[in-house]
């Protein structure tokens, strides 16, 4: 586990859990992902790095960019990774914090390769079919691959569903041979 995940981890998961008793988990997947945002912004990280600016000064700006100055939840959380110098961990901890979800909920996450785009109905049937094969609900992310040529190539966690063009000339190719 990298070093990064170790310490992200705890933070993520008492912030699941809070959230999850609250009712709010849904709020929370949206402010980590706004303030992943924020702290990845190339001109933020140096303030969060720099040791002569006050963490307070570094609460502030964050809260007003996503404009919760007065949120009690995020004030807390923020300083609390403010007080232990996480303030830098915020994507992390985003990651994790939906990574957890997605277990919990039982979804998972899919990447349809396609060479052209998918309407919406027929990105649903799919979510519907994956979902009764693989048992958990389904959220498909839609990539466009020219190189397919045709048809579609599915990931999902680690199995592999190639029913592309591409893919049936490579395995006749390796038949062939």
């Amino acid at each position: 586990m990298p070093k990064n995940t170790r310490v992200a981890y705890p933070y993520a998961t008492a912030l699941y859990q809070s959230a999850k008793q609250s009712g709010n988990v849904q709020c929370w997947l949206n402010i980590l992902e706004s303030l992943a945002q924020i702290v990845s912004v190339s001109e933020f990280k140096p303030l969060l790095l720099n040791p002569t600016v006050s963490k307070e000064y570094i609460i502030q700006q964050i809260t007003d960019i996503l404009g919760k100055g007065n949120d009690a939840e995020l004030l807390s959380f923020l300083n609390l990774l403010a007080a232990n110098r996480r303030l830098d961990y915020i994507p992390e901890i985003a990651l994790m914090f939906a990574q957890i979800f997605a277990e919990d909920e039982k979804i998972a996450k899919a990447i349809c390769e396609s060479p052209y785009p998918i309407k919406d109905n027929d990105k649903k049937y799919l979510e519907e079919k994956l979902s009764a094969k693989i048992g958990r609900k389904i959220d498909i992310e839609i990539v466009i691959n020219p190189q397919l040529i045709g048809g579609v190539k599915i990931t999902v966690d680690d199995r592999v569903i190639d029913a592309s063009v591409l893919g049936s000339i490579k395995r006749m190719a390796t038949q062939l041979l």
